[in-house]
């Protein structure tokens, strides 16, 4: 006999899951089995919605974190958890990938000016490859919602320098 296996986003209780699905074909030889298993999974894909209704926060948990976080080192894990969790899903999170513009990150890199020019930057650089990502899976079409943006400059870091005698003794008394 032969199994077709194939990956489908589904929508179960109003949240979309990505979810494996296996068929036993009633073939007898492998042609047959190819055009049964064509049928199937194209009959999936009709009746499936868009994975593009997936939110980021279901992306990142479903597809992002498993094919991308991953394969990093510990410290680049830490840096993409610590992205994710404080600056970018609490912003953005529950927006549909489909809906993200460059617009949308703009704005949400606008408000995170308080923070410095670096850390933007590196919240840029992570949703540039999460949408790196749904373009290799073939979720994201066209230029990355991340290009052309207008970052704010990073200002040198001043050293600290240890106090003079003096001023040692002007707080002291």
């Amino acid at each position: 006999s032969f199994i077709v296996q194939f990956s489908e986003w589904k929508e179960s209780q109003g949240t979309l899951r990505y979810c494996k699905t296996t068929a036993t074909l009633e073939a007898t030889n492998i042609s047959d089995a190819r055009l049964e298993a064509a049928a199937i999974v194209a009959r999936a894909n009709s009746q499936a919605c868009s994975a593009t209704l997936a939110s980021i926060q279901e992306f990142v948990d479903v597809r992002f974190r498993p094919d991308h976080i991953e394969t990093l080192t510990a410290n680049g894990k830490r840096h993409y958890e610590y992205l994710l969790k404080s600056h970018i899903l609490p912003a953005i999170g529950a927006v549909r990938l489909r809906e993200v513009t460059p617009g949308l990150i703009q704005a949400m890199l606008n408000s995170k000016r308080s923070l410095s020019g670096q850390t933007v930057a590196h919240i840029r650089n992570a949703l540039s490859a999460i949408f790196r990502h749904a373009k290799r899976l073939r979720l994201w079409s066209g230029d990355l919602p991340t290009e052309d943006l207008k970052m704010p400059r990073i200002r040198p870091v001043v050293a600290k320098q240890a106090l003079t005698w003096a001023q040692v003794n002007d707080i002291a008394n």
